[in-house]
């Protein structure tokens, strides 16, 4: 059986559309993204537009922008402020297939990063409750240094 694993393997990832593949993400440990983030901020959603179930009623869009406003829960780095709002704005476009995966879709808190002076983005696929204590631990490790 074990000789089997890599070759089924290997003919799915085959099979899979370059695209598909092309989207995948695979997102960076929180060391990596602490140490090379300019602002790094949990932040929740105040105002998300379209609003996730209006998103979903524009399927025909060919494109559309999704604008966010965020209060600012915590910050690791950089010079936001607990309580300071931002805005995202994100162009979502269905013929880019990978364009979605910064797409907000509900209102519970999201850590944010930027890095080398880009805008605010979501840390993808990461969940808050498991990365914001270590994210804590390395604050507190790089205020020791």
């Amino acid at each position: 059986m074990r000789n089997l694993i890599a070759p089924l393997v290997t003919a799915l990832l085959l099979a899979t559309p370059n695209l598909v593949l092309a989207c995948v993400i695979f997102p960076h440990e929180p060391s990596h993204v602490f140490k090379y983030s300019d602002s790094l901020v949990l932040a929740q959603p105040l105002e998300i537009s379209p609003a996730p179930d209006e998103a979903g009623r524009l399927k025909g869009e060919s494109s559309y922008q999704q604008t966010v406003t965020w209060r600012v829960l915590k910050t690791w780095k950089g010079s936001l402020a607990e309580g300071d709002t931002f805005r995202t704005e994100l162009k979502i476009s269905r013929s880019d297939p990978c364009s979605g995966w910064g797409v907000v879709r509900d209102y519970e808190a999201k850590i944010l990063h930027s890095m080398e002076g880009s805008s605010l983005e979501l840390y993808y696929a990461v969940h808050v409750d498991s990365v914001a204590p270590q994210l804590d631990a390395l604050k507190k490790d790089w205020a020791g240094e």
